[in-house]
């Protein structure tokens, strides 16, 4: 059977910064010392009861550069723990839970103050070091995600897109959103689309997409074979015996997007695009990695979407016309072959009623269509709950939420039949 590219889902999933621009031991930025109200605010947090404060909210904030003593008081609040767990950043609640811990132990004689000063000081210094501009002075070879994260420097990537920069490897956006946030992503996101900014109209953006189409195709088929996959095919058999092109996106489906959701040319990730079907979690590592030395790439990781158990892999990569230098965003999707079976099998057209009835009632869907909805999610997740029981264990090990809807971390497959078994 032929694993063509038929893109069910087209989320734009938001989504690790695994290389920083240019050779990264090459260049060191000088080391700004932090001024005296800096100093002030930092110690601040080491101080009993600072680490319970900061844990509910009412602690301030780092103060900038140009700030005075009198201001420390009035810089904006850190975030509460709830607010950090809200906003997707995963280590500065557990920061936050270790302080609160370090103010209860000052109760406990004789070595009460020193442990309880010991465990708030991590949070206290990365707080430090994010809010003052520490993380942007960070060696180059350290400001990076990858062994042994120590920071994610998102304000230099984005600076690297918006140059033309060829980005050292893929950016991952799942430690940015864990680390940072899902605004940090976004806005890498919105970085590279801002590349194709000059592409006012479909016929424009068609025909870029069906100017770098072939190379580009090319690269990726390189790709897929060097890793022991298979690139999907240009075209898919329609019912009716025509074929339908599924690696440039047509005029009418881009316009009918463009009229529903208010978007504009610029704003497509997926113009061009295409698929790689794999067996195994180091097959999909090794193509993002090859992909990310080819061209600058997002890399979403692997994702799934909870109400469907449908999930995939995504790359945004930025491609160059090569008669104009001018740039176009390309979508690739990497998924195994019994995901796309189960499209095949007709999860592709429950998918599609569902999403229409969403669209149609605002996800408000009423009594009299619910039990068709409730049964077109149903028939989604059990044939895409066959190509999860056949998924390697470590594609499995990897999947998240799609975290443009709260991103909450999957635990590991066990979670993961729990919940298909709830959904039963």
């Amino acid at each position: 059977m032929n694993r063509d590219d038929i893109d069910i889902f087209g989320y734009n999933l938001g989504g690790s910064v695994s290389e920083m621009m240019r050779n990264p031991k090459l260049e060191r930025d000088p080391i700004t010392l932090p001024t005296g109200p800096q100093v002030a605010n930092f110690l601040s947090n080491l101080a009993p009861g600072a680490a319970l404060l900061d844990s509910t909210g009412n602690m301030p904030g780092m103060v900038d550069r140009d700030a005075g003593f009198t201001d420390i008081f009035d810089a904006e609040n850190n975030p509460s723990i709830l607010e950090n767990i809200r906003q997707g950043n995963i280590l500065d609640p557990a920061l936050q839970a270790l302080g609160v811990l370090g103010d209860a132990t000052y109760a406990i004689p004789p070595l009460g103050a020193t442990l309880g000063t010991a465990l708030k000081a991590p949070g206290a210094l990365r707080k430090a070091m994010k809010l003052t501009g520490g993380i942007d002075n960070l060696p180059q070879d350290v400001a990076r995600v990858g062994d042994g994260v120590e920071a994610i420097d998102s304000a230099r990537l984005i600076a690297a897109i918006e140059q033309g920069s060829l980005v050292d490897g893929p950016i991952r956006t799942t430690p940015v959103f864990q680390e940072l946030g899902i605004e940090r992503v976004r806005e890498i996101e919105a970085a590279l689309k801002r590349q194709q900014g000059d592409l006012n109209s479909v016929e424009a953006m068609v025909q870029r997409a069906n100017t770098v189409n072939p190379s580009f195709q090319a690269n990726i088929d390189s790709v897929a074979k060097s890793v022991g996959g298979k690139k999907a095919d240009k075209f898919i058999n329609l019912k009716d015996g025509s074929q339908f092109d599924v690696e440039v996106k047509t005029p009418g489906s881009i316009a009918t997007k463009v009229e529903r959701k208010g978007l504009k040319p610029a704003d497509f990730t997926d113009g061009v695009r295409t698929t790689i079907y794999i067996d195994t979690a180091d097959q999909a590592e090794e193509a993002v990695n090859q992909i990310g030395q080819m061209y600058t790439t997002i890399d979403r990781g692997w994702q799934r979407i909870p109400e469907s158990g449908y999930f995939d892999r995504k790359m945004n990569v930025l491609v160059d016309d090569p008669a104009t230098g001018k740039k176009i965003v390309a979508e690739i999707q990497i998924k195994t072959p019994e995901m796309f079976d189960a499209g095949e099998q007709g999860a592709h057209r429950w998918y599609d009623y569902s999403r229409k009835l969403e669209g149609r009632y605002n996800h408000e869907i009423p009594g009299t269509k619910l039990k068709l909805y409730n049964k077109a999610l149903a028939e989604q997740r059990r044939l895409f709950g066959a190509a999860f029981d056949a998924a390697d264990p470590a594609i499995l090990e990897q999947l998240v939420d799609k975290f443009m809807r709260g991103g909450a971390v999957v635990a590991g497959p066990q979670s993961f039949r729990i919940s298909f078994q709830n959904w039963a």
